[in-house]
């Protein structure tokens, strides 16, 4: 309708052309600009007026034009288009100033501060306002200085220059203060407290709100009070402080109520949920929503209260009270269904879930979850069914049902797939090795995991594809099958790396020796994670060291390289020091006793247990002291020396008690007895070993006795 009028004013203006007649050709020309749509209607509807300028160029058409590049820039995202605008106007005022265009081009400025420019250009278009002021001053250009001011608060990521911003408006407000500037400083303030981290300063803010209150009370004003608590809320610790904060808002409720102060209220109530301590506090934050609701029923509201429920069940750790938080999401479901209810109410049966141990009760919370997406379907509630078919998976008993459910993950990722699906389908796949741990299935579910790695290859992705790898070494009987897992292990650690990858890596080393013939094979595994702990190091790591440093003790004939590698054991000792590592090492050096070892080094290797005791002592490694001296017993040809090595471990038994420390002090009283010339001593010993059989009463170490017994009748 204004084209065809627009048009028909042109086409006299062909007949009988005139300032006047010009003057409401461009007049019409800018309520096309003031109604058009599309910037392409608005700038044709300008280069019109610009043509109708050349012509006719008085005050008045210098105003429509620049009423027309106002509006151009009215809206406009692009902040280049905007600031183009501004400077045409500026241009025009030139040569046509007056209040008027002034304050039109007050007004484009403020539109470039509303678009995405940068930071540095809404400074300037700000400035530019300022400028403006100095020589036309008046309380409509004081209001666009303050909307300008406040644009800048709104797209500000910085607390203090927000805060700066609002300062400024505060000034001009001492000259032009009005409802409209007032409302303008109100909303810079509540901007400020949304970036501020500081609680303390947050409430300081929200007071220069309530003071702004005061003089220019409204519902608009009352809504950025409640807003600018509401932010405070989400930094205070204190939760009765937060409390009394939402009283304030309840206050302020009574003077202005209205459906978004409601929400404000409600969304304030449910910060308070998140650190609150019991369910009880919990279940009357959200009734007191279920409050609101009473009087500003709507879905945003019944959100809130959900949120507050879905956080309960997930602090929850009573199965039976979860359900009950779950099932009133439920009932507002009812009455208010909506895909983020659904949202809440997945995440309610998620953490039921995953609180609930048993294979049932997950099954049954996923198949909830899956009637919640026929209704009520997204991207997050899908993720929620497929983290709770996951730990669905984890509990199974079935590998069949474990494959099931990967399977439905598997499904659900052809719709919707992320990292966090693929994640929750590796975790799923990984879970199946909970009932069966083959090595060929260990591996199979590891190649599968490898297929999802490469469209998603993650962090949590890869540590499954570890686990998996790992799984697989722990039976695994051929020690080449497992190195070569451990190899795909430390191809992972290339892309993820981490304490938790490198220690599986390392332990499946371990296992790899743990099956391995070749003594030197085992040691070249030893030094494989040898060059983890270089990377990262860490007292499970070397423990895993330790223990395969043992490994290649066991069944070594070389005596010289058995107590070598004990030694290797004592280096790793004094790096990181445990009570795990220690008992390896005294292993070790048990070992280095045995068979072919000479009286020196058993001696030595006696020495260091000792000494290690010291350090690092219980009955384990206490029991490994006890078999070393039983060992040297044996080999040593010194009737004294047999005498004072018994004494030793009669000190380990009166210090640990145990039955296997027992039955290696009784077969070294027994050798030390029998190699006696004293029958008196001989008695003795053979009494100790009686006392032994009283508080252990076992063949082996009553036959000791029985033949201790008859050597210490001999003549």
């Amino acid at each position: 309708m204004r084209r065809h009028l627009a048009d028909q004013i042109a086409e006299m203006r062909t007949r009988f052309d005139s300032a006047a007649i010009a003057l409401e050709h461009a007049k019409a020309l800018v309520s096309i600009t003031i109604i058009a749509g599309d910037a392409a209607a608005k700038a044709q509807a300008t280069a019109e007026i610009r043509t109708i300028r050349k012509a006719h160029d008085t005050l008045d058409i210098a105003l429509q034009l620049a009423a027309a590049l106002r509006n151009v820039s009215a809206d406009e995202p692009d902040s280049a288009i905007c600031l183009a605008a501004a400077r045409e106007i500026q241009g025009i005022r030139r040569q046509h100033d007056s209040d008027d265009i002034a304050l039109t081009h007050a007004h484009a400025l403020v539109n470039v501060t509303a678009g995405n420019a940068t930071e540095e250009v809404r400074r300037q278009a700000t400035n530019e306002i300022d400028t403006i002021r100095i020589y036309r001053d008046s309380s409509e250009l004081a209001l666009h200085h303050v909307s300008a001011l406040r644009n800048a608060t709104t797209y500000e990521s910085d607390a203090s220059t927000c805060r700066q911003l609002a300062n400024q408006i505060d000034t001009i407000r001492t000259l032009h203060d009005s409802d409209e500037s007032a409302l303008e400083h109100a909303i810079a303030l509540c901007n400020t407290t949304s970036i501020e981290q500081d609680a303390s300063v947050m409430r300081q803010l929200a007071d220069e709100i309530a003071q702004i209150r005061r003089l220019h009370d409204s519902e608009e004003i009352a809504l950025e009070h409640a807003n600018a608590l509401l932010n405070t809320t989400s930094r205070e610790p204190d939760i009765v402080v937060c409390e009394q904060l939402a009283e304030e808002i309840a206050t302020i409720r009574l003077q202005h109520d209205s459906s978004d102060l409601a929400l404000t209220h409600a969304e304030v109530l449910f910060n308070i949920g998140c650190i609150a301590h019991d369910r009880e506090h919990r279940q009357y934050l959200a009734n007191s929503i279920a409050v609101i609701r009473d009087a500003h029923d709507s879905v945003d509201l019944a959100m809130q209260q959900a949120k507050v429920l879905a956080n309960a069940a997930g602090r929850e750790t009573d199965i039976a009270e979860q359900l009950q938080f779950a099932n009133q999401i439920l009932e507002l479901r009812t009455q208010h269904d909506s895909v983020d209810l659904g949202l809440a109410h997945s995440h309610a049966l998620l953490k039921m879930a995953q609180l609930d141990q048993t294979s049932s009760g997950r099954l049954q919370r996923a198949e909830e979850i899956g009637q919640i997406r026929e209704r009520q379907d997204s991207a997050d509630i899908a993720l929620k069914h497929a983290k709770t078919l996951a730990a669905a998976a984890f509990t199974a008993e079935d590998t069949s049902l474990c494959r099931q459910l990967a399977a439905q993950i598997g499904t659900i990722r052809e719709t919707y797939d992320s990292d966090r699906f693929a994640e929750a389908h590796a975790l799923a796949l990984r879970n199946s090795l909970n009932t069966e741990s083959a090595p060929a299935m260990c591996l199979q579910l590891a190649e599968e995991i490898q297929a999802i790695r490469t469209v998603h290859d993650t962090a949590l992705v890869a540590k499954q594809q570890v686990l998996a790898l790992l799984l697989a070494t722990l039976e695994e009987q051929q020690s080449a099958a497992c190195q070569q897992a451990a190899k795909k292990i430390g191809a992972i650690r290339k892309q993820h790396d981490s304490d938790e990858n490198a220690l599986h890596h390392a332990w499946a080393l371990r296992n790899a020796s743990v099956v391995e013939s070749d003594h030197s094979v085992r040691r070249q595994l030893a030094d494989q994670i040898k060059d983890i702990r270089t990377q990262r190091d860490s007292t499970e790591i070397a423990l895993q060291h330790a223990a395969t440093l043992f490994g290649s003790t066991c069944d070594e004939t070389d005596a010289s390289i058995r107590k070598q590698q004990a030694d290797q054991i004592g280096v790793v000792r004094r790096e990181v020091d445990s009570e795990e590592i220690a008992l390896e090492h005294a292993k070790a050096l048990f070992n280095a006793t045995l068979a072919e070892a000479d009286a020196a080094q058993c001696r030595q290797a006696l020495d260091e247990i000792r000494n290690l005791r010291l350090v690092q002592d219980s009955p384990a490694i206490a029991y490994e002291h006890a078999k070393a001296l039983t060992v040297t017993v044996i080999n040593e040809p010194n009737p004294r020396g047999r005498l004072e090595l018994a004494g030793q471990i009669r000190a380990i038994s009166a210090q640990y008690d145990t039955y296997d420390i027992a039955l290696q002090f009784a077969k070294v009283l027994y050798y030390v007895g029998a190699e006696e010339v004293d029958r008196e001593v001989r008695r003795q010993l053979a009494e100790e070993i009686k006392v032994l059989t009283k508080t252990h009463d076992d063949e082996a170490i009553v036959e000791f006795f029985t033949r201790a017994l008859r050597n210490a009748e001999l003549a």
